[in-house]
């Protein structure tokens, strides 16, 4: 199972087909632990519970998330998940993805499937 993360150009009415998608990754469950300890797991599994709809509600959260990773890799490296899906490394790359995103396209509006 994963967790796909949409930046959309306005709000997402399911029963409308005209958001224009500006970002999208997909993240796998196993690094739900890593997010925890990276103070991330809100921001990207449920943005709502923190009052975050749009991407510049979030994009401090992930630099800062970001930085931990960074500086303390050690800390992430022991929660990867054994079966292979959950490494550090892709993490990594998918808040620095996601946090450039939000930066880039502030007013955009976080939509999450999971």
């Amino acid at each position: 199972m994963s967790l796909s993360i949409y930046l959309e150009s306005k709000p997402t009415d399911k029963t409308e087909l005209s958001s224009e998608s500006l970002f999208y990754i997909n993240i796998t469950h196993n690094l739900r632990a890593m997010a925890d300890a990276a103070g991330l797991y809100d921001a990207l599994w449920q943005p709502e519970t923190i009052g975050a709809t749009q991407a510049k509600d979030i994009a401090k959260i992930l630099r800062k998330g970001l930085n931990r990773l960074i500086q303390h890799p050690n800390n992430y490296l022991l929660l990867e998940s054994r079966n292979g899906w959950g490494k550090y490394n892709d993490f990594l790359s998918v808040i620095s993805q996601y946090a450039a995103a939000c930066y880039r396209f502030p007013d955009s509006y976080i939509d999450i499937s999971i």
